[in-house]
């Protein structure tokens, strides 16, 4: 879920080189893609996460079906 948040973080001390001097766009490319990412990743997750309880939600409700908790 975060993962592109890790990778972010895990990949930016990397980037900062001297080649990238004076403006550093490409560590920042790469940091702020990470950054929009992870929101990302997370609304796709909360969506597949709505669809499948609806998709149980509207499943009939058995009443045969008997929990037996010891």
């Amino acid at each position: 879920m975060l993962s592109a948040y890790c990778a972010g973080n895990a990949a930016g001390p990397f980037m900062w080189k001297t080649q990238y001097k004076p403006r550093n766009h490409i560590p920042w490319a790469v940091i702020g893609a990470c950054y929009v990412i992870c929101p990302v990743l997370l609304l796709v997750i909360r969506a597949i996460l709505v669809r499948e309880s609806r998709i149980r939600d509207a499943e009939p409700v058995d009443a045969s079906e008997e929990y037996i908790i010891e």
